[in-house]
């Protein structure tokens, strides 16, 4: 059994057991569209990802496992706005 926790919630699982699996389990809703177990586990649609804490990237809950000591969250805010995500309204061009 591996211990951990998905949005501040103490969780325990079989060792092997994806974070969606786990999630699944305890009633936290994971949303995910690709996943069939043992037929597709591909990750592909990346509807799943989830914040894994010391991870700096998101990670797909449907195949990444729960490990000891984890800690998982379904629902962190977005981070800040790049320069990319600003609206074309926004966009003065430099002078020439």
């Amino acid at each position: 059994m591996v211990n951990f926790k998905i949005n501040d919630r103490e969780l325990s699982a079989a060792a092997g057991t994806t974070i969606l699996e786990a999630a699944e389990k305890a009633g936290i809703p994971i949303p995910h569209l690709c996943f069939l177990k043992e037929i597709n586990e591909i990750a592909a649609c990346r509807m799943c990802v989830v914040e894994v804490e010391g991870i700096h990237r998101l990670v797909p809950a449907c195949n990444t496992e729960a490990l000891e000591g984890m800690v998982v969250q379904t629902n962190s805010p977005p981070g800040p706005a790049g320069p990319e995500d600003q609206p074309a309204a926004d966009f003065v061009p430099a002078q020439l």
